[in-house]
């Protein structure tokens, strides 16, 4: 996971049945996402297997900010469910 000792960021939980998910959005990052699903840290390519869709769908309200939005935050996502 990104070095976030003492930086400030922007936290939220979504739900979804019995699914939830924890997402930290730190400004003045570098466009690096982490997504820990149990132990284990992984990419959003590999979260989502793949599939180019879902990942679009992941990142578009950054899109909606600009091109260059993504490159502008990092991003902690703890998955459960």
């Amino acid at each position: 996971m990104a070095n976030t000792t003492a930086r400030k960021y922007y936290g939220t939980v979504g739900r979804r049945k019995s699914s939830s998910a924890v997402v930290k959005l730190y400004p003045k990052g570098k466009g690096i996402f982490h997504v820990r699903k149990g132990e284990t840290m992984v990419t959003l390519k590999e979260y989502f297997g793949g599939h180019d869709y879902m990942i679009e769908d992941a990142l578009y309200p950054f899109h909606i900010m600009g091109p260059k939005a993504v490159k502008e935050f990092d991003i902690d996502i703890v998955v459960r469910g």
